[in-house]
């Protein structure tokens, strides 16, 4: 028996009253979200997000609505039990998808919308994970008012998370929200006052120095581009080269400044956001 598992089974076993247990309850989703970080960076082994997450979340949503159905009519029976068992299960590799997809989340933007689906699915089974054992203490106790009570309060809030987890999964098919534009600079200025820029999103114009084609693809990297005098501000590039030397630019991406590297000032382009257009000449500054 895992560590987590013995110290729920501790819980719940330990003498306190039914609304006691609830009292706690109703005091995880500050904790699940304090604990979120931890989570997301867990050892477990990740699997690749389905094409649909969606449905898989509406799978489980509509499980855990025929437990409340169940639990509203009193039972407490093996499939019951069986289907609970089996909600955590899927729970649990609901969250190591999300774990996979902030993984390979390739912005800042991307990243916190993943988090913020996590939390609260987070919360969700935090809920599932309480129903789950009273719903087994419960099925030790024999027939009467207390235990027709309990199961009543349960049906409800087993009701609730799954509107919970409803309410994820309309964040999940939510699209992204659109921020604020970058804020516009020059080579020039990214050099000016690189602590201001650094690790943002930027839109940099220039005429382009030199290009370099890379002779093996490095991470989503296939060119490079040299803006600014000199060339002194190195642009890394996903996808095709469509610009030549001496043509005007404009470049969307996320600057980074190192010190120790050959080339200090640099703008990654990749993502969704990240974009290399080509202007005329008399717009470029």
């Amino acid at each position: 028996m895992s560590q987590p598992e013995g110290r729920w089974i501790v819980f719940f076993l330990t003498p306190m009253s039914f609304w006691t247990r609830w009292t706690v309850y109703r005091a995880l989703p500050m904790l699940v979200v304090l604990a979120l970080p931890a989570a997301l960076t867990a050892a477990d082994p990740s699997p690749e997000p389905p094409p649909d997450r969606v449905k898989a979340l509406e799978k489980i949503a509509r499980t855990m609505d025929s437990l409340a159905k169940r639990l509203k009519g009193g039972s407490l029976g093996e499939e019951t039990q069986r289907l609970q068992e089996k909600v955590l299960a899927e729970f649990g590799e609901a969250m190591r998808r999300e774990n996979a997809a902030a993984a390979k989340a390739k912005t800042r933007k991307e990243r916190a919308a993943i988090a913020t689906v996590a939390a609260a699915l987070e919360q969700a089974r935090a809920r599932q994970e309480l129903i789950g054992a009273s719903v087994k203490r419960l099925a030790r106790l024999g027939a009467g008012k207390e235990r027709d009570v309990a199961l009543r309060e349960m049906s409800q809030h087993q009701a609730k998370a799954a509107r919970i987890l409803r309410e994820v999964i309309a964040r999940a098919k939510a699209p992204p929200e659109k921020g604020p534009p970058p804020p516009k600079a020059t080579p020039e200025d990214l050099a000016k006052g690189p602590r201001k820029f650094h690790g943002e999103r930027a839109q940099v114009e220039g005429v382009v120095q030199e290009t370099q084609l890379l002779k093996e693809k490095y991470g989503d990297y296939e060119y490079r581009l040299l803006l600014g005098k000199d060339g002194s501000l190195m642009v890394w590039c996903a996808g095709k080269l469509a610009v030549a030397k001496g043509d005007a630019v404009r470049i969307t991406g996320v600057f980074r400044h190192d010190k120790a590297a050959a080339s200090p000032f640099r703008v990654l382009v990749n993502g969704e956001d990240g974009k290399v257009e080509k202007l005329p000449p008399k717009k470029a500054r």
